[in-house]
Parts: C-alpha cells; sequence; structure tokens
C-alpha cells in the first residue's frame, strides 16, 4: 500500500522502500518477487482505492542514507529506509 504521490514516484525512479515497522518483510522479499500496489484513499487524486500495479524485484534490498520519497522530502526525514 501506498499514496499516489508515492506511487508515481516509484514508477518515475524505479524503486520501492518499505518502512522501518515492516523491515522483517525485506527478509522474504527477494529479486523475482512480484508486489501488487494498492493506492490509499488518503492524499489521492485519480487511483484511489485500486489495485494499480505489479512491481518486479530486481534487486537486493539497501538502506537509504537519505529522504528519497516526496513526503520523505517534505519532512526532512528517513520513512521508509529500505530500498
Amino acid at each position: 500500500m501506498m499514496n499516489e504521490e508515492n506511487y508515481r514516484h516509484t514508477i518515475e525512479k524505479g524503486i520501492y522502500g518499505l518502512p522501518e515497522k515492516s523491515s522483517k518483510l525485506k527478509e522474504l522479499i527477494e529479486p523475482g518477487d512480484r508486489l501488487v500496489v494498492y493506492i490509499t484513499k488518503k492524499e489521492c487524486r485519480e487511483l484511489c482505492g485500486s489495485f494499480t500495479a505489479i512491481l518486479e524485484v530486481i534487486g537486493e534490498w539497501r538502506k537509504s542514507s537519505k529522504p528519497l520519497w516526496p513526503d520523505e522530502v517534505r519532512e526532512g526525514r528517513i520513512l521508509y529506509p529500505w530500498c
């Protein structure tokens, strides 16, 4: 699940991020796996409440050292450290 703004960023940059509270998922998600994307209704303009894409994982997880996502940049902190 993600908001529409972060979804558009994911598609544009070709990256996906996990919040720290979901970090255990990174142990289960491997290259070749596919992720189904659901757009939340919060902060939404067009794709509200819909399954929008299937993303394929193509690399290993890395820990981010700077804000990458639009909401992270606005808040000035890392919300999704695992990319």
